[in-house]
C-alpha cells in the first residue's frame, strides 16, 4: 500500500475496512391438497429479494472497486403424486428465474479496471446478470 500511495493514490482508497451492509428478505409458501385418497397436489412459491451496500470481497480491493450488489429470485413448483399399492406416479413442474447485477455507488471508481496480482484491485465494471429456468417432469 505505502508504495501505491508513494506512486499518486489517495490513501482514502485503503480502508482498514470496506463498510458495507446487507438487507436481504426470503419467503417460502407452500400448499398441499389431498384430492383424493390416491391424489395429492403440492404447490411452492420461493422469493428473495437481496441488496448489499459495497458487495467487495478478498482483502485486495480498494474501496473504489466498491459496487451494490442486487439479486431477486423467483421459483414456483407444482406437483401431482397419484399412488396405489402397484403404481406410483408424480408430474412435477417447476420454473425460477434470478435476476442480479452490480450497480455504481459513490465510492465506484470511474477509469478502467486494473489488476495488480497479489497487490491490489482497482475500479469494477458493475454488469448484470439474468437467468430463467424452466423444468416439466414426469415420472412414473
Amino acid at each position: 500500500r505505502a508504495q501505491l500511495i508513494a506512486a499518486g493514490l489517495s490513501p482514502t482508497i485503503f480502508p482498514p475496512a470496506i463498510p458495507s451492509v446487507e438487507r436481504d428478505a426470503f419467503y417460502i409458501f407452500r400448499s398441499g391438497l389431498q384430492i383424493n385418497d390416491k391424489n395429492r397436489l403440492t404447490t411452492r412459491f420461493n422469493h428473495s429479494d437481496t441488496h448489499t451496500k459495497n458487495f467487495l470481497q478478498g482483502r485486495l480491493n480498494t474501496l473504489e472497486r466498491g459496487v451494490d450488489g442486487a439479486a431477486v429470485d423467483y421459483g414456483l413448483a407444482i406437483q401431482l403424486a397419484s399412488y396405489t399399492p402397484q403404481f406410483f406416479n408424480e408430474l412435477r413442474f417447476q420454473s425460477a428465474a434470478r435476476r442480479s447485477g452490480l450497480i455504481r455507488n459513490e465510492f465506484s471508481g470511474s477509469r478502467a479496471s486494473i489488476v495488480i496480482d497479489g497487490a491490489a484491485n482497482f475500479v469494477r465494471r458493475p454488469t448484470p446478470y439474468f437467468c430463467n429456468e424452466s423444468d416439466f417432469s414426469p415420472a412414473v
